[in-house]
């Protein structure tokens, strides 16, 4: 159970954070740039 609710953290977290690079169109950029890079 532990186990189940730490990945549903670690979910929310990644979900705020898209919601986040969802406003800042420039960061999205920026991963987009550093991602062809590589």
């Amino acid at each position: 159970m532990q186990y189940a609710e730490q990945c549903i953290g670690i979910f929310c977290n990644f979900a705020m954070f898209f919601g986040n690079v969802n406003q800042n169109k420039l960061i999205i950029k920026l991963l987009e740039r550093i991602s062809y890079t590589r």
